[in-house]
Parts: structure tokens; C-alpha cells; sequence
């Protein structure tokens, strides 16, 4: 199991660290940028349109 434990911005406002924990044995840091974030979001997030089931 993997839970989150916290969250900081680098002073860049785009460097995200998120610190997680993993079958409370050992914790760890993912690295990413805000922006690509977003940027993946926008083109991958949303749900795709189906058609209307009546």
C-alpha cells in the first residue's frame, strides 16, 4: 500500500516533491514539474466523451 505524506513547492513554483510511504516499511520522494503535470492533465485527464445510453 502507498499513502502520501506531505507535499512542497521549490521556490521555482514548478518543482513539486511529493513524500510517500509504502507498506509502512519505507518512505520515499517522487519529483515532478507542476507544469507537465498540468500539461498531461489537459490532454490525457479528461474522461473521454461516450455516448448517451437512453
Amino acid at each position: 500500500m502507498i499513502f502520501p505524506c506531505g507535499v512542497t513547492v521549490l521556490p521555482d513554483g514548478d518543482t513539486l516533491h511529493v513524500y510517500y510511504g509504502a507498506a509502512d516499511s519505507c518512505i520515499a520522494v517522487a519529483i515532478g514539474s507542476i507544469r507537465q503535470i498540468l500539461d498531461w492533465l489537459t490532454i490525457y485527464g479528461l474522461p473521454s466523451e461516450t455516448p448517451s445510453h437512453r
